[in-house]
């Protein structure tokens, strides 16, 4: 359990551990996931679940300052057990 932070560094996918920083892999149960500012590229959850492992965040945050777009690839089902902020 770590907090991680969307950098979208290399690319918008997020199952690539190069676009996080933080723990250095893909948000997993447990994480306290941020999007803000000083990313790179839009984020687009491509798995079936988010986080991939199909457990649940501990929480989700989305900072005014992040200009990006999340989107997903499809259906993903976002997985959080904690709480979900959007400023």
């Amino acid at each position: 359990m770590g907090t991680v932070k969307w950098t979208g560094s290399s690319d918008t996918n997020s199952s690539d551990p190069n676009n996080w920083s933080g723990t250095g892999a893909i948000p997993v149960t447990g994480d306290d996931v941020i999007f803000t500012d000083g990313s790179s590229n839009h984020c687009i959850l491509s798995a079936g679940t988010f986080p991939e492992d199909g457990g649940d965040l501990n929480s989700l945050t989305i900072a005014s300052d992040f200009t990006n777009q999340i989107q997903t690839a499809g259906t993903c089902e976002v997985n959080l057990e904690g709480i979900m902020t959007i400023n």
